[in-house]
């Protein structure tokens, strides 16, 4: 736990001096069909003060993670959290839709990129994002889409990008469309 803080420490450090971070991505590790643990380690391995989490064990420890990424990154980086790796077969009534909803009532306002396949995680696909919008709007959240670089940080990029990004931006819609299968996402609170 100590390296975790530490490292989200030393983030914090960093987008405070040079205001380049936009997000920091805390996700629970899921084993994939094609991954296997070395030889020797279990699910949930002590070795001294640190641990080695994996599956239930580490997304039981997300909403306190979360808590303690946003008491001490600054309040422009924001903290995503990936639901595709903590919902269960997408059931919007169990430990890991409670799990996700701590998460965000603790400081995720991030959902991340939502396409039909997660390239970097394929074996846990992504909700359907009416479906989502629904539970979510009926928990006081909205989504709403949004580019993949921030409004702060697009003066980073050369300016034949920026202009890009200006012009796609002005075609993004105020809510996500029924028919919407892929887009980057970030919550609002409606009435919380």
């Amino acid at each position: 736990h100590s390296d975790r803080l530490h490292a989200l420490e030393t983030i914090a450090g960093l987008a405070q001096e040079f205001k380049h971070i936009q997000e920091v991505i805390l996700q629970p590790h899921s084993l994939g069909s094609n991954q296997k643990l070395k030889p020797g380690v279990q699910n949930t391995q002590s070795s001294g003060s640190e641990r080695i989490l994996f599956g239930s064990a580490s997304i039981a420890e997300l909403p306190q993670l979360v808590k303690a990424a946003r008491s001490i990154l600054p309040p422009e980086v924001q903290i995503q959290v990936p639901p595709n790796l903590i919902l269960d077969n997408f059931d919007f009534f169990d430990r890991g839709w409670q799990t996700l909803l701590q998460c965000l009532d603790n400081g995720a306002g991030d959902l991340g990129g939502i396409s039909p396949r997660d390239e970097v995680n394929p074996d846990f696909s992504f909700p359907i994002i009416p479906q989502l919008r629904a539970a979510l709007a009926k928990e006081g959240y909205r989504l709403e889409a949004r580019l993949p670089v921030y409004p702060q940080h697009l003066s980073w990029l050369s300016p034949r990008v920026q202009d890009i990004v200006y012009q796609r931006s002005k075609k993004l819609p105020d809510k996500i469309s029924e028919s919407e299968r892929s887009c980057d996402v970030r919550l609002h609170t409606s009435d919380r």
